[in-house]
């Protein structure tokens, strides 16, 4: 069997260089591989999720909320009110 000339020379040189390197090699790569396809995953996972702001306006926006407009609670006069009232009638006049 003929195998093309760079084939057969990467073969020789696999075979007559130390097998233990070969391997540290191949598991190195692999490893940088396998964490920069990671990383890339992350990233893309990450770019799509919404921040908080951003998650409440799309609530915001897709809820069909119904405001009920009531009228506005008069204010009762406190005690404070009244005191302070009756001091300015009495230094006014």
């Amino acid at each position: 069997m003929t195998l093309l000339p760079s084939v057969s020379s990467l073969l020789g040189i696999i075979h007559s260089s130390n097998q233990q390197l070969l391997l540290i090699y191949v598991l190195s790569a692999t490893v940088l591989i396998l964490f920069v396809l990671l990383l890339i995953i992350f990233a893309n996972s990450r770019s799509s999720r919404l921040n908080w702001y951003q998650q409440n306006l799309l609530d915001l926006s897709s809820t069909n909320t119904q405001y009920m407009h009531r009228r506005a609670f008069t204010r009762c006069d406190t005690q404070d009110d009244r005191e302070m009232v009756s001091s300015y009638e009495t230094h006014s006049s």
